[in-house]
């Protein structure tokens, strides 16, 4: 038998909140005192590290967990980067496994590594180093650096594609309903919705020849449109105008958002960017 005011809330279909919040948080801290949660710690490097320009980089990560060893990915800017080796406890990244850390440039440089162990339960850290005589002011300007172009006026990108990322375990595909998704995983394994658009396939009712949807660039503007033969075209999504010339393009940042842009000489300008993922 229930106790009356459990009764009374399967009756009225409700639920304590307030009390599944607290079962749920003594249970974290509960997995945490048992040691089932993931530990880490960057074991060579310090928060606010310097190195010298055009030396290569070795990140030692030491990792461990009362369920077995974990899992631990690194990345550097954003980027995934492969491991070299394991040793002990220790998650061994060097310039031999990666040429991401060969040569390193000037400027400031973000290590983020997360631990998940078999249960899927993650643990991560971060620092920043820094790289000859760089700012430390500029130490989040990697976020809105462009990975890769994936589209330039003139060019379109259907439903039923997709573009993978694996340097930032993401994909972007346009869906046949017309919706624009980029997803964290891979176009096999999708592990959830980093950003995405609604659909408009085929309302307010099923048609016999199905809409054909495609992305393009106009005017500085990302635009999903909508199209068949015999119909007009008609644009379902579209970003918000903006001002000044192109030629523009659209990309994908180190922190995976999109960004509609142009180039200036050495300086890129975005003019339109996805939110910040949560």
């Amino acid at each position: 038998m229930l106790a009356n005011g459990s009764a009374i809330r399967a009756r009225a279909n409700t639920m304590d909140w307030n009390g599944t919040l607290r079962y749920v948080e003594e249970e974290v801290e509960t997995i945490k005192e048992e040691g089932d949660y993931p530990k880490l710690r960057f074991a060579n490097l310090a928060d606010g590290a310097h190195i010298s320009h055009g030396s290569d980089l070795r990140v030692e990560v030491e990792a461990t967990d009362g369920n077995g060893v974990p899992q631990v990915r690194l990345r550097l800017n954003g980027l995934v980067l492969n491991a070299e080796e394991k040793v002990g406890d220790l998650f061994v990244w060097s310039g031999s496994s990666d040429s991401l850390l060969k040569s390193l440039e000037t400027g400031m440089y973000h290590l983020e590594a997360v631990a998940v162990d078999k249960n899927g339960l993650r643990t991560s850290g971060e620092i920043n180093i820094k790289v000859g005589n760089a700012s430390r002011s500029r130490a989040g300007d990697w976020k809105n650096e462009i990975h890769q172009v994936i589209l330039s006026e003139g060019e379109t990108f259907s439903n039923g594609e997709a573009r993978n990322f694996p340097r930032l375990e993401c994909f972007l595909s346009l869906a046949d309903d017309g919706s624009l998704s980029l997803n964290s995983g891979t176009p096999g394994n999708i592990e959830g919705r980093i950003w995405g658009t609604n659909g408009k396939a085929n309302r307010p009712k099923p048609h016999p020849v199905a809409f054909r949807f495609c992305i393009a660039l106009n005017g500085g503007q990302l635009q999903i449109h909508r199209e068949k033969p015999g119909r007009p075209k008609v644009i379902i999504y579209e970003t918000s105008s903006v001002s000044g010339p192109g030629p523009f393009k659209l990309g994908i940042t180190a922190s995976r958002r999109l960004a509609v842009f142009r180039d200036e000489g050495k300086k890129t300008e975005i003019v339109w960017i996805t939110p910040v993922p949560d």
